[in-house]
């Protein structure tokens, strides 16, 4: 995946998110946000399609190859709301992806011009 790749993405959980503006996020109200970092166990050949995106850790599940995703939540009228998901990328700090989604609720922001924390 490019990094076109992963903006397009992020743009497209954009619209998703504001297609439905008021039934999600309220203008004015304040919110809570999550980061979560999950690994989903890989058992397959690391190829050219996949090798940035396979993971190495310590071993779970019999394997130490993983597929890692940062997803993006809020708490909201007692849900918990996934705003967004990306794919790790190798070589990519945690703190990139982080910077990413803060830019996402930034823009989701600017779209409500409300006040979301």
């Amino acid at each position: 995946m490019s990094k076109g790749d992963l903006d397009s993405l992020l743009k497209l959980q954009s619209k998703i998110l504001t297609y439905s503006n008021d039934q999600i996020l309220v203008p004015g109200k304040s919110y809570h946000f999550t980061f979560d970092f999950t690994d989903n166990p890989y058992y397959g050949e690391i190829v050219d399609v996949n090798k940035d995106y396979v993971i190495k850790s310590k071993m779970k599940d019999s394997t130490t190859s993983f597929y890692s995703y940062v997803s993006l939540y809020i708490t909201t009228k007692g849900y918990w709301l996934t705003l967004a998901v990306l794919p790790v990328k190798k070589g990519v700090s945690k703190v990139e992806y982080i910077r990413k989604f803060l830019a996402f609720i930034s823009d989701v922001k600017s779209e409500y011009r409300g006040t979301l924390s």
